[in-house]
């Protein structure tokens, strides 16, 4: 695999999304804690007002941190983030195997007139299948695959699959020396 797979693809030697975590439309979902958790809609949003100053001013440069399905810890809670740009849409909604593909359960709230819909929903993890639901003026509403999930099914199959990347980068030395060369250095390297 070259390193110009998009984050869309199967990445190369880490299986840990597809296997026994990932469930199929017809399983069950991935096991989750019995425990009484927080309603979706009760917890603030994930994207704070620079995010998304910075998103519409088309100046964000790590908004892939941002967009998409994140596992995180969010006000003491374990679970996952999911925001998504569409400005056009009247409803947004999270479907999969976690709701039994029902749009009507977790509804995303639109942040002010950025486009930008998001909802944190608790008891989540990697491993889980997903879509949007989304809905238009005068279209009936349909189902798309997140545009930032960094993990999806394989064709035919078209879900995202909430990913969590377990790679741990191992250049501390380059990066410490990097810091130490100067510019005349840098020059003369090249």
């Amino acid at each position: 695999m070259t390193k110009k797979t998009t984050r869309k693809t199967k990445p190369a030697k880490d299986e840990s999304a597809s296997k026994g975590n990932a469930a199929s439309r017809t399983g069950a979902p991935p096991k989750r804690a019995e425990t009484e958790l927080p309603a979706p809609e009760s917890f603030s949003p994930t994207l704070g007002e620079l995010d998304l100053y910075l998103f519409g001013a088309g100046k964000h440069e790590r908004i892939y941190e941002k967009l998409g399905a994140h596992p995180m810890i969010h006000e003491g809670i374990p679970g996952v983030a999911f925001a998504v740009w569409a400005p056009s849409a009247s409803h947004v909604s999270v479907v999969g195997n976690f709701n039994s593909w029902n749009g009507g359960t977790h509804h995303m709230r639109r942040l002010a007139t950025s486009g930008v819909w998001e909802l944190f929903i608790p008891g989540l993890a990697a491993g889980e299948l997903y879509k949007y639901e989304i809905k238009s003026p005068g279209l009936a509403p349909f189902h798309k695959a997140d545009p930032y999930a960094f993990y999806a099914e394989e064709p035919p199959d078209t879900s995202s699959i909430v990913y969590e990347s377990k790679y741990r980068f191992r250049d501390q030395a380059w990066m410490a020396k990097r810091a130490r060369l100067t510019s005349l250095d840098l020059r003369l390297m090249q």
